[in-house]
């Protein structure tokens, strides 16, 4: 794939220790899954901290270059030859895996890379568009190795699939219900004031009940409004991950 990307193959930085297996514990099974959990969460650090270490093994290169770049397009080429992608990220940057999901904070590796300090001397922020994506050739990446913990890992994996499962189908049971809720709620009061519409009154009183059946009604979506959030609010406190990286870091 890569090499379909950058027409030639590039050279594959790889960290084979992240997947080298742990001894889980012999006690219970929430020992072993606790065990499991913080070894993964652990080792997405290490992840992390192994792109940080490629990156800070090609600074020199990658900052000579930016020293002499006179355009956001030059800051951006130095770093897409070497496999990674600057993107904005909140108020400031990230350094991204050109051809994965890790990032770095681009201060931590040198403080003049700073999205302030890097406008300062380019203007305005610029990202790389489509056609230099497709021109930069990367002449190296970085490559996690995948984490691999055997059956273990499998079974925390279909947990959270029960999981996720579960909070999708306790949601889409509450929307369902209000709904319905909703609905009913609105038409009930809407034929209340049908039939006061075709009360002979005076018009004042038809004016006033008009006012009091909206207030009522108001009053009753609100409460409708609030118990359908309390118990949304109390499923995703219950399950409150929705990606395998949060779930791992929920019960790490």
């Amino acid at each position: 794939m890569l090499g379909a990307l950058t027409g030639r193959r590039p050279t594959i930085t790889t960290v084979p220790w992240l997947c080298m297996p742990p001894t889980p514990p012999s006690a219970g099974s929430r020992a072993k899954k606790h065990f499991i959990v913080g070894t993964l969460a652990a080792k997405l650090k290490l992840i992390w901290r192994a792109l940080l270490t490629y990156v800070m093994r090609h600074k020199p290169t990658i900052m000579d270059m930016l020293n002499k770049a006179a355009s956001w397009r030059d800051v951006h080429s130095a770093f897409l030859q070497y496999g990674l992608l600057l993107k904005p990220s909140g108020n400031g940057l990230t350094i991204k895996d050109r051809y994965g999901k890790h990032n770095a904070k681009p201060s931590t590796i040198d403080r003049s890379l700073g999205k302030k300090q890097l406008e300062a001397k380019f203007g305005q922020f610029m990202a790389a568009d489509a056609d230099m994506l497709r021109s930069v050739k990367s002449l190296e990446t970085y490559t996690a190795a995948p984490l691999h913990l055997g059956s273990e890992r499998d079974e925390l994996y279909a947990h959270f699939q029960t999981e996720m499962a579960r909070r999708k189908e306790i949601l889409s049971q509450i929307n369902h219900e209000s709904s319905s809720r909703y609905a009913d709620c609105h038409s009930r009061w809407d034929k209340r004031r049908q039939t006061v519409e075709k009360m002979p009154m005076l018009k004042h009183d038809r004016q006033r009940i008009r006012l009091e059946i909206k207030r009522r009604k108001q009053a009753e979506l609100e409460k409708l409004r609030s118990d359908i959030s309390s118990r949304r609010t109390a499923v995703r406190t219950e399950i409150p991950y929705t990606t395998w990286v949060k779930y791992l870091q929920h019960n790490a």
